[in-house]
This record gives C-alpha cells, sequence and structure tokens, in this order.
C-alpha cells in the first residue's frame, strides 16, 4: 500500500504543468521523493521473497501479483525519469496505475488461474 500511495503522490506532484523548458515538474521533485520510492520497493521486494520462500506451494496469482509489481516499477522508472516527455511521463503513469490496479483486485479477490 506504501508503494502504491508514494506512486500517487509523485504522479500527482509530476503532473504540475512543465516548465518553459519543457522539463516536467518531477524533475525538480525534492530528494525525498526520489529516493523514498526505492526504499519502499526494496523492503516489498525482500519482504514478498522472504514470504514466498516460505510457502512450499503456492497460487498462481503470486506469481501474477509479482510480475505487475515489476511492471508498475518499470513504468514508474520512465515516467519519473528527469528526460521524460510529457507522453511518456501520461503513458508511464498510466500503465502504473492500470497495473497498481490489477494488483490491488488480486489481493482481494484472490482468484483461481
Amino acid at each position: 500500500m506504501l508503494a502504491i500511495l508514494m506512486f500517487a503522490a509523485r504522479a500527482i506532484l509530476g503532473a504540475m504543468a512543465p516548465s518553459p523548458s519543457g522539463q516536467l515538474a518531477s524533475a525538480g521533485l525534492s530528494k525525498f521523493f526520489k529516493i523514498a520510492p526505492h526504499i519502499v520497493y526494496t523492503v516489498v521486494i525482500v519482504a514478498g521473497v522472504a514470504m514466498l520462500l516460505q510457502l512450499p506451494l503456492y497460487p498462481h496469482w503470486i506469481l501474477a501479483k509479482i510480475v505487475l509489481f515489476l511492471v508498475a516499477i518499470s513504468a514508474s522508472v520512465k515516467a519519473f525519469r528527469a528526460t521524460a516527455t510529457v507522453s511518456q511521463f501520461k503513458t508511464g503513469v498510466f500503465v502504473a496505475s492500470v497495473a497498481y490496479a490489477a494488483i490491488l483486485w488480486l489481493a482481494i479477490a484472490k482468484p483461481v488461474l
């Protein structure tokens, strides 16, 4: 949940109007909003792998959540890169948002695949 909140905060702050130089507002974010997602993603990945290793068998939806989380991280990296264009930012935020929504759905529904 913390990863989603950090993503949302960074997306909202980054969606501010671009500067006259054409760079997005996310390029000028404070160090906190640039460093915190790395810490949160690392904690989520380490905790997820630790819990996954404790299971003798695991449901398929866990693998889907892992893949979706990697997609969300990849899209976030592309969207929040300092050299990202407005269209790259919008596309990256959209893809990451869809991935996070799917992760939440999998967490709630836990479908049998």
